[in-house]
Protein backbone atom coordinates (compact mmCIF):
# COMPACT_ATOMS: atom_id res chain seq x y z
CA UNK A 1 0.00 0.00 0.00
CA UNK A 2 3.00 2.31 -0.17
CA UNK A 3 3.73 2.09 -3.73
CA UNK A 4 2.71 4.79 -6.01
CA UNK A 5 4.06 4.18 -9.60
CA UNK A 6 6.47 1.17 -10.80
CA UNK A 7 8.41 0.54 -14.42
CA UNK A 8 9.13 -2.96 -15.87
CA UNK A 9 11.77 -3.59 -18.56
CA UNK A 10 11.00 -6.26 -20.14
CA UNK A 11 14.09 -5.81 -22.17
CA UNK A 12 16.40 -6.04 -19.51
CA UNK A 13 18.55 -8.60 -18.39
CA UNK A 14 21.78 -9.92 -16.55
CA UNK A 15 25.54 -9.84 -17.71
CA UNK A 16 28.89 -10.38 -16.39
CA UNK A 17 30.57 -7.27 -16.33
CA UNK A 18 33.91 -9.54 -15.93
CA UNK A 19 33.38 -10.64 -19.24
CA UNK A 20 32.41 -7.52 -20.56
CA UNK A 21 35.51 -6.20 -20.09
CA UNK A 22 37.36 -8.84 -21.56
CA UNK A 23 35.65 -9.01 -24.26
CA UNK A 24 36.83 -5.51 -25.29
CA UNK A 25 39.97 -5.86 -23.90
CA UNK A 26 40.31 -8.99 -26.29
CA UNK A 27 38.67 -6.86 -29.18
CA UNK A 28 41.31 -4.06 -28.57
CA UNK A 29 44.35 -6.20 -28.57
CA UNK A 30 43.12 -7.76 -31.78
CA UNK A 31 42.96 -4.55 -33.48
CA UNK A 32 46.90 -3.57 -31.52
CA UNK A 33 46.42 -1.69 -28.64
CA UNK A 34 48.69 -3.53 -25.58
CA UNK A 35 47.16 -4.30 -21.95
CA UNK A 36 49.55 -4.36 -19.15
CA UNK A 37 47.91 -6.24 -16.66
CA UNK A 38 49.73 -6.16 -13.12
CA UNK A 39 51.02 -2.73 -13.78
CA UNK A 40 49.78 0.03 -11.53
CA UNK A 41 50.05 3.73 -12.61
CA UNK A 42 52.00 6.26 -10.41
CA UNK A 43 51.82 9.66 -11.56
CA UNK A 44 51.21 11.53 -14.78
CA UNK A 45 53.73 13.92 -16.12
CA UNK A 46 52.65 17.22 -17.60
CA UNK A 47 54.94 19.52 -19.42
CA UNK A 48 53.70 23.57 -20.36
CA UNK A 49 50.66 22.05 -19.97
CA UNK A 50 50.64 19.23 -22.17
CA UNK A 51 50.50 15.51 -20.89
CA UNK A 52 53.40 13.50 -22.06
CA UNK A 53 52.58 10.50 -20.37
CA UNK A 54 52.07 8.15 -17.46
CA UNK A 55 54.43 6.86 -15.05
CA UNK A 56 54.01 3.15 -14.00
CA UNK A 57 55.46 0.44 -11.77
CA UNK A 58 57.01 -0.41 -15.09
CA UNK A 59 58.28 2.41 -16.37
CA UNK A 60 57.25 5.76 -18.26
CA UNK A 61 54.92 5.29 -20.85
CA UNK A 62 54.71 8.54 -23.44
CA UNK A 63 51.39 9.37 -24.40
CA UNK A 64 49.60 12.75 -25.94
CA UNK A 65 46.19 11.65 -24.14
CA UNK A 66 45.64 10.12 -21.54
CA UNK A 67 41.80 8.78 -20.51
CA UNK A 68 41.30 8.51 -16.53
CA UNK A 69 38.87 5.96 -16.32
CA UNK A 70 39.64 5.47 -12.81
CA UNK A 71 36.85 4.94 -11.09
CA UNK A 72 36.75 5.61 -7.34
CA UNK A 73 40.49 6.98 -7.48
CA UNK A 74 39.55 9.18 -10.30
CA UNK A 75 40.16 11.96 -7.98
CA UNK A 76 43.34 11.06 -7.73
CA UNK A 77 44.37 10.28 -10.84
CA UNK A 78 43.28 14.01 -11.40
CA UNK A 79 45.46 14.95 -8.67
CA UNK A 80 48.49 14.11 -10.39
CA UNK A 81 47.99 16.35 -13.37
CA UNK A 82 47.08 19.12 -10.85
CA UNK A 83 43.00 18.92 -12.02
CA UNK A 84 40.16 18.51 -9.23
CA UNK A 85 38.24 16.22 -10.11
CA UNK A 86 35.15 16.39 -8.32
CA UNK A 87 34.34 12.56 -7.05
CA UNK A 88 32.72 11.75 -4.33
CA UNK A 89 32.85 8.27 -3.42
CA UNK A 90 30.02 6.31 -1.69
CA UNK A 91 29.50 3.09 -0.29
CA UNK A 92 27.59 0.56 -1.50
CA UNK A 93 27.03 -2.69 0.22
CA UNK A 94 25.74 -6.55 -0.56
CA UNK A 95 24.12 -9.16 0.90
CA UNK A 96 23.94 -12.50 -0.57
CA UNK A 97 21.69 -14.88 0.70
CA UNK A 98 21.92 -19.11 1.66
CA UNK A 99 19.85 -21.16 -1.09
CA UNK A 100 16.44 -19.50 -1.39
CA UNK A 101 14.06 -21.25 -4.07
CA UNK A 102 10.70 -18.93 -2.94
CA UNK A 103 12.57 -16.70 -5.47
CA UNK A 104 12.93 -18.14 -8.75
CA UNK A 105 16.13 -17.40 -10.88
CA UNK A 106 14.24 -16.10 -13.35
CA UNK A 107 12.65 -13.37 -11.25
CA UNK A 108 13.54 -9.98 -12.68
CA UNK A 109 16.34 -7.24 -10.94
CA UNK A 110 13.76 -5.44 -8.46
CA UNK A 111 14.76 -1.71 -7.36
CA UNK A 112 12.79 0.08 -4.34
CA UNK A 113 14.02 3.42 -5.42
CA UNK A 114 12.65 5.50 -2.62
CA UNK A 115 14.24 3.00 -0.30
CA UNK A 116 17.66 2.89 -2.15
CA UNK A 117 17.46 -0.72 -1.82
CA UNK A 118 17.54 -3.55 -4.55
CA UNK A 119 17.13 -7.49 -5.08
CA UNK A 120 17.91 -9.87 -8.06
CA UNK A 121 18.44 -14.02 -8.09
CA UNK A 122 22.34 -14.61 -7.47
CA UNK A 123 22.63 -18.14 -8.00
CA UNK A 124 20.02 -20.51 -5.58
CA UNK A 125 19.89 -17.36 -3.08
CA UNK A 126 19.03 -13.50 -3.59
CA UNK A 127 22.00 -10.50 -4.08
CA UNK A 128 20.58 -7.11 -2.28
CA UNK A 129 22.14 -3.90 -1.87
CA UNK A 130 21.99 -0.49 -0.17
CA UNK A 131 23.82 2.02 1.15
CA UNK A 132 25.14 4.95 0.22
CA UNK A 133 27.58 6.53 3.01
CA UNK A 134 31.06 8.09 2.57
CA UNK A 135 34.02 6.21 2.60
CA UNK A 136 37.78 6.67 2.46
CA UNK A 137 39.31 3.21 2.46
CA UNK A 138 39.01 2.11 -1.54
CA UNK A 139 40.86 -0.79 -1.06
CA UNK A 140 38.87 -2.48 1.59
CA UNK A 141 35.77 -0.53 2.68
CA UNK A 142 34.35 -1.80 5.93
CA UNK A 143 30.69 -3.42 6.05
CA UNK A 144 28.95 -1.82 9.02
CA UNK A 145 26.45 -3.80 10.60
CA UNK A 146 23.92 -0.86 11.02
CA UNK A 147 23.68 -1.40 6.77
CA UNK A 148 23.31 -4.91 6.77
CA UNK A 149 20.21 -4.70 9.58
CA UNK A 150 19.16 -2.10 7.20
CA UNK A 151 18.98 -3.84 4.06
CA UNK A 152 17.70 -6.72 6.16
CA UNK A 153 14.79 -3.75 7.21
CA UNK A 154 13.87 -3.27 3.82
CA UNK A 155 14.23 -6.65 2.62
CA UNK A 156 11.53 -8.29 4.94
CA UNK A 157 8.86 -5.19 4.37
CA UNK A 158 9.09 -5.45 0.39
CA UNK A 159 9.43 -8.76 0.52
CA UNK A 160 8.62 -10.44 3.53
CA UNK A 161 9.06 -13.98 2.50
CA UNK A 162 12.86 -12.76 2.66
CA UNK A 163 12.49 -12.77 6.45
CA UNK A 164 13.15 -16.64 6.29
CA UNK A 165 16.47 -16.03 4.39
CA UNK A 166 19.74 -16.77 5.54
CA UNK A 167 23.00 -14.86 4.91
CA UNK A 168 25.67 -16.43 2.90
CA UNK A 169 28.17 -13.39 2.58
CA UNK A 170 28.34 -9.53 2.45
CA UNK A 171 30.85 -7.33 1.46
CA UNK A 172 30.95 -3.47 0.13
CA UNK A 173 32.04 -2.00 -2.60
CA UNK A 174 32.20 1.87 -3.95
CA UNK A 175 30.08 3.72 -6.54
CA UNK A 176 32.16 6.82 -7.60
CA UNK A 177 29.85 9.99 -7.89
CA UNK A 178 29.99 13.75 -8.70
CA UNK A 179 27.66 16.39 -7.13
CA UNK A 180 25.17 16.77 -9.64
CA UNK A 181 24.64 12.64 -10.58
CA UNK A 182 26.05 13.37 -13.84
CA UNK A 183 29.11 11.29 -15.02
CA UNK A 184 32.18 13.52 -16.26
CA UNK A 185 33.35 13.26 -19.76
CA UNK A 186 35.81 15.56 -22.01
CA UNK A 187 38.93 16.86 -21.87
CA UNK A 188 40.42 18.96 -19.11
CA UNK A 189 40.84 22.70 -19.94
CA UNK A 190 44.36 23.72 -19.31
CA UNK A 191 46.21 20.40 -19.40
CA UNK A 192 46.09 19.69 -22.74
CA UNK A 193 45.58 15.74 -23.99
CA UNK A 194 43.53 14.54 -20.12
CA UNK A 195 40.40 13.05 -21.12
CA UNK A 196 38.46 12.17 -18.33
CA UNK A 197 35.82 9.65 -18.28
CA UNK A 198 34.32 9.26 -14.56
CA UNK A 199 31.83 9.64 -12.37
CA UNK A 200 29.55 6.93 -13.53
CA UNK A 201 28.52 5.64 -10.30
CA UNK A 202 26.77 2.15 -10.25
CA UNK A 203 25.71 2.14 -13.22
CA UNK A 204 28.64 2.67 -15.56
CA UNK A 205 28.54 -0.57 -16.83
CA UNK A 206 25.04 -0.07 -18.09
CA UNK A 207 26.15 3.21 -19.97
CA UNK A 208 29.57 1.78 -20.66
CA UNK A 209 28.77 1.09 -24.28
CA UNK A 210 28.02 4.45 -24.91
CA UNK A 211 30.64 6.30 -22.91
CA UNK A 212 33.39 4.30 -24.66
CA UNK A 213 32.54 5.75 -28.07
CA UNK A 214 31.78 9.39 -26.69
CA UNK A 215 35.27 8.87 -25.37
CA UNK A 216 36.49 7.45 -28.80
CA UNK A 217 35.28 10.19 -30.73
CA UNK A 218 36.57 12.78 -28.30
CA UNK A 219 40.28 11.14 -28.31
CA UNK A 220 40.14 10.28 -32.32
CA UNK A 221 38.39 13.66 -33.45
CA UNK A 222 38.85 16.09 -30.76
CA UNK A 223 34.92 16.06 -30.40
CA UNK A 224 31.96 14.24 -30.59
CA UNK A 225 29.13 13.48 -33.59
CA UNK A 226 26.74 11.30 -31.91
CA UNK A 227 26.04 13.52 -29.14
CA UNK A 228 26.19 16.83 -27.12
CA UNK A 229 28.67 15.80 -24.28
CA UNK A 230 29.19 19.68 -23.11
CA UNK A 231 26.97 19.49 -20.19
CA UNK A 232 29.61 16.21 -18.92
CA UNK A 233 32.12 18.93 -19.23
CA UNK A 234 34.29 18.88 -15.78
CA UNK A 235 34.09 23.21 -16.27
CA UNK A 236 30.71 23.00 -15.08
CA UNK A 237 31.77 22.57 -11.90
CA UNK A 238 34.16 25.86 -11.95
CA UNK A 239 31.82 28.41 -14.26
Amino acid sequence: DDLVVGTFGPDDGPFDPHMIVWGYARRAMALGARVHQGVRATGIEVTGGRLAGVHTTAGFIAAPIVVNAAGPWAGEVGRWAGVDVPILNRSRTILVTGTFPAIPSDRPFVEDVSAGWYYRPEGDGVLMGMGQEPVEDLADPPTSPAIVDAIIDAAVHRVPMLESASILTTWTGVRPLTPDGRPILGFVPGVEGLLLNCGWGGVGIIQAPMAGLLAAEVAANGRVTTMDIEPLSIERFTS
